[in-house]
């Protein structure tokens, strides 16, 4: 009877233990890293306010104040025994920076194209923007391809039309609404056939909007 008696107090102290204490114990430390170091000072900022609230509570605020936070691309909320909270987090990377021909203002933007910041960041390809631009998730990529690939910097976009120039100062016209595997090979056997046939002679744009790039 008494072993009885005491392993039902065990049990409801353990289940006390599991539903209760997270509601009792609060949060007393919040850490947070990003890619191996501190997270940025307002971030760290933001997420301290939740200090000194009971532990489940306290992770909730914190995830959904991350989920808020328009920089962030993931992150991970865990707590640590006894009363700490780990965060993980992966921010959004700067990648292109747009300019609004007619504006002086440019916008870093992120490989999905979310904003990220409205000052300038340096080394970043830049695409230069006039009048109706279309749909940008369809240009970002190609010209982060583009950049990483061949090296170029400079992109300018009208409509569904891109355009950017070689080393050699040929001048591409690059059509955005076609598949970008496609429009890459295209881009990639065309280049390289010219490497190896047409040196000396003078080209001054290649059009990729047609099945078969025209050569100017």
């Amino acid at each position: 009877m008494v072993k009885a008696i005491n392993l039902a107090l065990a049990l409801i102290l353990i289940a006390f233990s599991i539903l209760g204490l997270p509601r009792i114990i609060r949060i007393k430390h919040i850490t947070c890293i990003s890619d191996k170091s501190p997270c940025r000072g307002e971030t760290v900022e933001k997420i301290s306010k939740h200090i000194g609230i009971p532990i489940q509570e306290a992770l909730t605020r914190v995830q959904k104040e991350l989920n808020n936070n328009s920089l962030i691309k993931s992150s991970e909320v865990k707590y640590v025994f006894p009363n700490s909270i780990s965060a993980s987090i992966d921010y959004k990377k700067p990648a292109l920076r747009l300019k609004y021909i007619g504006f002086s203002n440019t916008i870093v933007v992120d490989e999905s194209g979310s904003i990220i910041r409205t000052e300038n960041v340096d080394n970043l390809p830049t695409l230069l923007i006039e009048g109706n631009a279309g749909e940008l998730s369809k240009s970002i990529p190609l010209i982060l391809n583009l950049n990483k690939y061949y090296g170029f910097n400079y992109f300018t976009l009208t409509k569904d039309v891109l355009s950017t120039k070689t080393k050699d100062d040929i001048a591409l016209v690059i059509p955005t609404d076609n598949d970008i595997d496609i429009t890459l090979g295209s881009i990639n056997l065309t280049l390289s056939q010219l490497n190896r046939q047409l040196q000396g002679i003078r080209i001054e744009e290649i059009d990729f909007r047609y099945k078969n790039p025209i050569v100017r």
